[in-house]
């Protein structure tokens, strides 16, 4: 099975792709590997390498693409692949989504989303993670993808992920495995 997980920045994707591969050996494929890549300096003049996201339908496309070309190998090697981005724009999300469809017999995407609350939690452990630079950063990223959304057609699966859910990973598999090929 290939599952993608998409949902708007702070959704807590990231985290459930983890806790499937922890608890049930999914592959943990990062689309991150494939954003370009540039240097920035922080106020002390040290560098750090960070990923450029991007939100055009062809650079998508393009990343998505890269991504594409390694389903045939990853469907040889893992029984279960997850993949997690924001999958905000139309084009871009369904080739992909035919593209896994050539080489995985299951393919399910689920859509998270987040409540409020959890959402702020999840901003303020981001930037104490140092994986946002500060909440204002976050938000506004955030904003972009929602402004830039694309409605799926039909509704996907849909996973309600609040900050402090025990057995989150169990639920979201269940889920997953009760609707299999998106």
């Amino acid at each position: 099975m290939i599952l993608f997980l998409g949902g708007h920045l702070g959704s807590g994707k990231k985290g459930l792709a983890q806790k499937l591969s922890e608890r049930y050996n999914f592959y943990p494929y990062h689309l991150s590997e494939e954003l370009p890549h540039r240097f920035i300096f922080d106020k002390k003049g040290v560098a750090h390498e960070v990923a450029v996201p991007t939100y055009s339908d062809e650079g998508l496309l393009a990343m998505y693409k890269k991504v594409a070309e390694k389903f045939s190998t990853m469907s040889k090697l893992y029984d279960d692949v997850v993949v997690q981005h924001t999958f905000h724009r139309d084009v871009p999300r369904e080739y992909l989504l035919a593209e896994a469809r050539r080489y995985f017999d299951d393919v399910v995407f689920v859509w998270v989303d987040v409540d409020d609350e959890s959402l702020q939690k999840r901003f303020a452990l981001m930037r104490k993670k140092k994986v946002v630079c500060c909440v204002k950063h976050a938000r506004m990223a955030r904003a972009k993808t929602l402004e830039d959304f694309q409605a799926f057609r039909p509704a996907p699966l849909t996973f309600l992920h609040s900050f402090s859910r025990p057995k989150v990973a169990e639920e979201l598999r269940a889920l997953a495995s009760d609707r299999k090929s998106a």
